[in-house]
């Protein structure tokens, strides 16, 4: 799975938020100066992947966001519905 991230530039353009196509295959979103919200496509050992992460953070995430709204319960954000 590969993010289509030309479309999700300019979603976050659209909802007024600083963003850099860094590369075709990165996308930064900053928040402030020092939150940038990362997307990225690569080709890993098992064929294409993608990953959202915040710059400078361990934690990151493969495909869709999985977020917990409550106690056994969680909602799957897609990348436009991250933003």
């Amino acid at each position: 799975m590969h993010y289509d991230l030309a479309t999700l530039r300019e979603f976050a353009v659209e909802l007024s938020m600083e963003a850099d196509l860094v590369s075709e295959d990165l996308l930064h979103i900053s928040f402030d100066q020092d939150v940038v919200l990362v997307f990225k496509n690569y080709v890993g050992a098992d064929g294409p992947d993608c990953l959202i992460a915040f710059e400078g953070s361990p934690w990151h995430s493969h495909g869709k966001l999985g977020l917990m709204i409550g106690e056994g319960c969680y909602v799957e954000l897609d990348e436009l519905q991250v933003l």
